[in-house]
């Protein structure tokens, strides 16, 4: 990595700081970055403020997480949106389920 400040470095340069030294300021940085975005994207799906909330800080959480098995052959953004993705489908299908148990 260069000299350059954290917040002139790419998604894939922070999370491999993050990877490989543990930064806390790259890790802070991806959460700047992509808090808002993550969660308009989740909201689009489950319209729902507070669940919203709740699946984009377990995005994060799972991204602390499992960053070890972050691999630097696509973008940051991919991996982290595809995380948030599977939540979200996840949550869809138990307000679904939860839905028709209530009709019946």
């Amino acid at each position: 990595m260069s000299t350059k400040p954290f917040s002139e470095y790419t998604d894939e340069e922070l999370i491999i700081e993050f990877k490989l030294n543990r930064t806390e300021k790259a890790f802070q940085i991806l959460v700047k970055r992509f808090k808002n975005p993550l969660f308009n994207f989740v909201y689009r799906f489950l319209g729902d403020y507070e669940l919203c909330s709740d699946i984009v800080q377990e995005t994060f959480i799972r991204v602390f997480r499992n960053v070890d098995s972050y691999k630097n052959i696509g973008k940051f953004s991919t991996w982290i949106y595809t995380i948030a993705n599977n939540l979200t489908k996840t949550e869809y299908q138990k307000i679904k389920r939860n839905r028709t148990f209530s009709i019946s």
